[in-house]
């Protein structure tokens, strides 16, 4: 039985050229594609595919909100991360919102395939350039599970602060979420005071520090 497959990346050249290589391998049909969290998830409702490959830096919604999202909607969806990143805190967080694969975009299409394949029979895969990283962030645990959010913010919140880092103003979030521009600006205020941060420099320096955007 063969796979069907949703692309998320907001880089249109990149989903293109993935999908050409992945319909032109036996068993494996694109059959949406996505340049952002928002239309990935009503793409994910509405066609149901087996598996998602999903990148981190998007605009809106990041890959990692979007995916954990995903996985409360449908934990039966398998999830691979396509990203640039290799940094310990983006893999455990991935992974602690339920993706089961970890696939650096610098890897070849082959690997791909591999990964693919070893998640679709209920492993989880992971490049091999990080494998290592991965095990030496379990053993400074001491074993315990790696689960390190990049925030100690909520969905919500993460969502705000990712789109005023990346310049939409109050209003603007608002008609997006189809909230009020007092709620957004409460979530604003609640962030800025949690985390002592007084001005929307200090915000976004944040943001991109924590993996919210990559602007």
């Amino acid at each position: 039985m063969g796979h069907t497959i949703l692309l998320v990346d907001d880089h249109m050249v990149f989903r293109q050229g993935l999908r050409l290589l992945l319909e032109s391998t036996p068993d494996l049909k694109v059959v949406g594609e996505a340049g952002d969290g928002r239309k990935a998830l009503q793409l994910h409702k509405e066609l149901r595919p087996n598996l998602v490959l999903m990148d981190t830096a998007m605009p809106g919604m990041n890959g990692i909100e979007t995916t954990r999202q995903m996985k409360s909607a449908n934990n039966q969806t398998k999830i691979i991360i396509l990203t640039e990143h290799s940094d310990a805190r983006f893999i455990s967080e991935a992974l602690g919102h339920g993706a089961e694969g970890y696939f650096l975009k610098e890897s070849s299409f082959e690997e791909l395939l591999r990964a693919i394949k070893t998640v679709a029979e209920g492993q989880v895969y992971l490049s091999p350039a990080i494998t290592t990283l991965v095990v030496k962030e379990y053993n400074r645990r001491s074993g315990k599970t790696i689960v390190m959010p990049a925030v100690t913010l909520s969905p919500r919140e993460c969502e705000v602060v990712q789109m005023l880092a990346e310049g939409r103003s109050v209003k603007e979030i608002a008609d997006e979420l189809k909230l009020s521009a007092k709620t957004i600006e409460s979530h604003r205020q609640r962030v800025m005071k949690r985390m002592n941060i007084h001005n929307l420099a200090d915000l976004t320096r944040y943001a991109l520090k924590e993996g919210l955007t990559q602007l």
